[in-house]
């Protein structure tokens, strides 16, 4: 049974030995990679790039009439300016009739 428990031991001694060297090898690379970002943060030719990405995503926001996240647009609204004034609700309140889709052959569907 000696001879096991030796075995057992070395394997796990070996184990450990791995994991710390592996562990503080990738804490090493961590930290050059960390440290290479923020060099490359301050180059010429990432500040060139961020202002080319920022204006970029300025237009596309501009052309798609940007963020609808602070609408205070209700339901109702937006369905009668989708509808161009149809469905919703009549000024008054009353539901306004909502007509069934057709088929080709002008059949109702429901």
């Amino acid at each position: 049974m000696d001879v096991a428990k030796d075995v057992y031991q070395k394997t796990e001694s070996a184990i450990k030995a791995t994991a710390e060297k592996t562990t503080s090898l990738l804490g090493g690379i961590g930290s050059a990679m960390s440290q290479k970002i923020g060099a490359l943060k301050n180059t010429d030719s990432f500040r060139s790039m961020e202002e080319r990405v920022s204006s970029a995503v300025s237009s596309v926001k501009t052309k798609i009439g940007g963020s609808r996240s602070g609408s205070v647009q209700s339901f109702d609204d937006a369905l009668r300016e989708a509808t161009g004034g149809e469905g919703g609700s009549k000024p008054n309140g009353t539901p306004t009739p909502v007509a069934s889709p057709v088929t080709a052959e002008e059949k109702p569907l429901s």
